[in-house]
């Protein structure tokens, strides 16, 4: 066993539901902001009534979520692998978790969009382009196809798969983390975790200064390379908790001021019409929203019992969201422009008998809506029969409640949803 002064806070073992929720939240962040797109609201007719434009600058920035998850992952990834290092087989069940749990959805989506569908619907030019390009989303390379191939790849007609993009991302981090942890020495890691923050951050950079100013933009939010830095940050955050180099309590006042300073930058950011794929936000504005992630990370472990951000974050409700968070993501995106080109904001609108903006208001809730009730049922009705086999490739039983370890000193997963 560890000796004692390094044993990581009782708050970092076992399950975390307040890691569930924030998940959840950004989550919804993102079908959100996707359900009250441009694309979305341009079917309300033209000129766009200024209700419908007051919701979409209100939005604009959703698209920070997919950031909270790459942070998110970082911080528990690393935290599991600090733990289980040592573990005989360290690799094999790592891997194993991960493709049980992340594969299934993924082909079995692909599957449906890229097989069935086809079959089923008329296949345009935009689709057309996306079949002829599938290799790239079945071997997890959507990101850099969608950097360096034809504009809105993956994104025209019913079949948009443009999304994916970030769990190519995620997908080459656990290609490589595990063996990263696994060859450095345990007193170094957090040298190696602030190292890569640092090559996250040069690479944007690099782009910026090697790219056409009209391509840099869409380079740098797809590639891995320019997202090392927040993936890297909560490897970081993990390895300075477990490791005893800070404290939860330590980091909390520094967490909420990085919350603040990134709300009052983006309230400037929205008012000056600041873009996502402009140099102020993939520079500034990326640097920002990584440490705010890592802070609510900090804030959501560290809440009392019964504070407001306890509650917020450990709700039935938002941890359910972060249970179907992965079903979610993967769920939405897939028929939003089909939705949008059959009408459905302004059918609804006449439904209900509203105006344009109640309607367009409406429209994001019931899609909304319906993806969670999509996303609860593929989880329970698919993704469930797969999670159950990772008690082939678990850790064991702990030897008490208290200290989330098992017989061997090894953790089990902190969440199903993870």
């Amino acid at each position: 066993m560890h000796d004692n002064a390094l044993q990581p806070d009782p708050r970092l073992t076992g399950h975390m539901p307040g890691l569930d929720g924030l998940r959840g939240y950004a989550a919804l962040l993102i079908v959100v902001y996707h359900y009250t797109s441009w694309v979305w609201a341009s079917h309300f007719g033209d000129p766009m009534p200024e209700g419908i434009k007051s919701v979409i600058a209100l939005r604009q920035y959703g698209w920070l979520g997919v950031d909270v998850f790459f942070v998110l992952s970082g911080f528990l990834i690393t935290g599991i692998l600090i733990k289980t290092r040592d573990h005989p087989r360290y690799f094999r069940y790592f891997y194993a978790r991960r493709a049980l749990r992340i594969f299934p959805l993924y082909y079995l989506a692909l599957l449906g969009a890229l097989i069935i569908a086809p079959m089923l619907l008329t296949v345009g030019p935009g689709e057309q382009e996306t079949l002829d390009n599938q290799a790239w989303l079945w071997l997890y390379g959507t990101n850099f196809r969608l950097a360096f191939g034809p504009e809105h790849i993956f994104g025209e007609g019913w079949m948009s798969l443009r999304h994916f993009w970030s769990l190519a991302v995620e997908e080459h981090f656990y290609l490589v983390w595990p063996l990263l942890v696994f060859l450095t020495p345990a007193r170094r890691l957090g040298g190696v975790c602030l190292a890569m923050v640092g090559v996250g951050v040069a690479s944007r950079l690099a782009c910026y200064a090697w790219f056409d100013p009209e391509k840099v933009g869409i380079v740098v939010r797809a590639i891995t390379p320019c997202h090392v830095d927040k993936l890297a940050l909560g490897g970081l955050l993990a390895y300075g908790l477990h490791q005893r180099v800070v404290s939860l309590d330590r980091l909390r006042p520094w967490a909420m001021a990085s919350v603040v300073v990134l709300l009052a930058f983006l309230s400037v950011c929205g008012l000056r019409g600041v873009r996502h794929e402009s140099f102020l936000m993939q520079n500034v504005g990326y640097p920002l929203i990584t440490l705010a992630s890592a802070g609510a990370i900090v804030l959501a472990l560290s809440a009392a019992p019964g504070s407001v951000i306890s509650r917020l974050l450990t709700n039935r409700v938002a941890v359910l969201l972060g249970l179907y968070s992965y079903g979610m993501y993967v769920w939405h995106n897939i028929p939003r422009y089909w939705l949008g080109n059959k009408g459905m904001g302004p059918r609804i609108s006449d439904a209900i008998g509203a105006g344009p903006t109640v309607g367009f208001i409406a429209s994001a809730a019931v899609a909304t809506l319906g993806t969670i009730l999509v996303s609860a049922a593929s989880y329970h009705g698919f993704e469930a029969w797969f999670l159950k086999l990772k008690k082939h490739v678990g850790y064991h039983a702990p030897t008490s409640p208290a200290s989330g370890e098992t017989a061997s000193g090894y953790p089990e997963q902190s969440s199903e949803s993870s």
